[in-house]
């Protein structure tokens, strides 16, 4: 979520305010889908990590790119495990709007971009 954020001081961290950018938290969001969020129970890509997702996306810019380069790893991926490419790209689906914060009361939650 783009704008202001605070990391609350833990036993070997400091607490710390810091500004995430539209283009950081693109990023963000899209590294997300590829790792999942165990802590709220929503699935990600096996053997896929904060480090291995940041690679697999570095050079993408627009919202276009991530989709299209997320999509072809959840496919692959999946395939691995004789998942459809069609099941694949819903169970991707199913993750980005589980990801998706809502940023105002008119927003319609995630869509695939166009």
């Amino acid at each position: 979520m783009p704008g202001y954020h605070y990391r609350w001081p833990t036993h070997n961290k400091e607490g710390l305010s810091y500004y995430i950018d539209e283009k950081e938290a693109m990023h963000n969001y899209w590294c997300q889908v590829l790792t999942g969020d165990t802590a709220d129970n929503i699935p990600g890509l096996y053997r896929v990590g904060a480090k291995r997702a940041d690679s697999l996306l570095k050079g993408c810019k627009t919202e276009k790119e991530y989709y299209n380069t997320a999509k072809k790893h959840w496919i692959v991926n999946l395939e691995k495990e004789g998942v459809e490419e069609e099941e694949a790209v819903e169970r991707m689906h199913t993750t980005c709007k589980l990801l998706y914060l809502m940023r105002g009361e008119n927003d319609e939650g995630w869509r695939p971009p166009e």
